[in-house]
């Protein structure tokens, strides 16, 4: 059982112990190929899709990808993933990922985490939502190309106080900790822009403020 307030256990050779580690769309390091078009005919217009190339982002390397985040705060700490790159190093980041066929975006929150952190969550309502355009960003060196994520970052908090280890972990994470919200501008957190809408958001829940970020890295 992990308390909210403490440090998560971070393993000692940097890995989760029986954690699986995700590998990047498309295999081991390498980003997936767009799908082609196949040359048939469009089940709407009857036209052929190469025909239509110019109204459909021809040349896009790949689409928009979705994902959904936890932004889990307890005794005045947040819970992120801690990440380590060669060309990098080390940074944090909210736990949460993409979202499978027929899953909700809720669902989708509260599978991520758990598969991440261990721990069990309740998802409520949206805060924010963020653009990343890896082109326009300091980790574009490392982003697949083309890379467009949009993140929507829900409000969670703890199931209950059991936590079990994390079992399918992202390709970079080094562990999981929690990280005083007044610390959050000393450390490497991506988005950055979190960290001001989390400190006024804390400050008074009643305020309506904007959900959109914008593209922020």
């Amino acid at each position: 059982m992990r308390e909210p307030g403490s440090r998560a256990p971070r393993p000692g050779d940097g890995r989760h112990r029986g954690a699986r580690r995700r590998q990047p769309p498309g295999g081991r390091g390498q980003p997936r190929a767009p799908v082609a078009g196949t040359g048939g005919r469009s089940h709407r217009t009857g036209q052929r899709s190469g025909d239509r190339r110019h109204r459909c982002g021809a040349g896009l390397s790949r689409p928009v990808r979705p994902s959904a985040r936890a932004v889990l705060v307890e005794e005045n700490r947040v819970l992120l993933n801690h990440l380590r790159h060669e060309s990098v190093g080390d940074f944090f980041e909210l736990p949460g990922g993409g979202i499978r066929p027929g899953e909700t975006l809720r669902q989708a929150v509260a599978r991520e985490t758990r598969e991440e952190t261990g721990y069990s969550v309740e998802v409520h309502e949206l805060l924010w939502a963020r653009d990343y355009i890896a082109a326009n960003h300091e980790f574009a060196h490392i982003s697949p190309p083309g890379l467009h994520a949009v993140d929507l970052l829900f409000r969670c908090t703890l199931a209950g106080p059991a936590v079990a280890e994390p079992h399918e972990i992202d390709n970079h994470q080094i562990g999981v900790e929690w990280i005083e919200v007044a610390r959050l501008a000393e450390v490497r957190l991506h988005p950055l822009a979190i960290v001001p809408a989390l400190q006024a958001f804390l400050a008074d829940r009643t305020v309506l403020r904007p959900i959109y970020l914008g593209d922020v890295s």
